[in-house]
């Protein structure tokens, strides 16, 4: 299985959405969002970005 270029979360009561992509833009040398994993109360989205040489791990609450 191949992945995306683009995170996306979706909340279905509100039908909207958010890509965690727009979120890291403004951070520097980020190429790519991946490595992710919901919390075990799916609360929190725990993922990795950064370029290739490199990864960062942020929580998105």
């Amino acid at each position: 299985m191949e992945g995306g270029s683009q995170l996306l979360l979706v909340n279905l009561r509100q039908q909207k959405h958010k890509t965690i992509n727009d979120i890291t833009s403004h951070m520097k040398y980020v190429e790519s969002v991946n490595t992710y994993s919901w919390s075990p109360a799916g609360d929190q989205l725990a993922f990795a970005y950064g370029d290739s040489s490199m990864g960062r791990i942020a929580i998105y609450l």
